[in-house]
């Protein structure tokens, strides 16, 4: 992807952020320990394989032959290909889900996109 991050030592006194969260109480940890997220991202992503024949097609084979389609797993109902979710042809959902990892704190660009 081509980013380019440099890490700096601070000292500790010049490091503010890691000392703010050094100093988190024991109860506020275990609050985002236990937190969770809602979305109906996962009910999107199904849906996204019920409109699309060619997963409909590969959901049910692997439902009656495990070894059929051997390229797919299907695992708690949820279907993967080489460990990675798979996401049937509904290009809204998959733009959502573009924006969303693009704009995430982890994408290197932290813009708010609600899905």
């Amino acid at each position: 992807m081509g980013f380019e991050y440099i890490i700096q030592y601070k000292s500790g006194s010049e490091n503010m952020v890691a000392d703010a969260l050094s100093r988190i109480s024991s109860s506020s940890l275990l609050l985002m320990a236990v937190s969770t997220i809602h979305s109906d991202l996962m009910r999107l992503i199904e849906q996204s394989w019920a409109s699309d024949f060619h997963f409909q097609e590969v959901i049910q084979q692997k439902q009656q032959d495990a070894n059929a389609f051997p390229k797919y797993q299907l695992v708690y109902g949820q279907l993967s290909r080489k460990g990675k979710l798979v996401v049937g042809t509904d290009d809204s959902l998959k733009t959502k889900l573009l924006q969303w990892a693009h704009s995430s704190p982890f994408g290197s660009h932290s813009v708010e996109m609600p899905l």
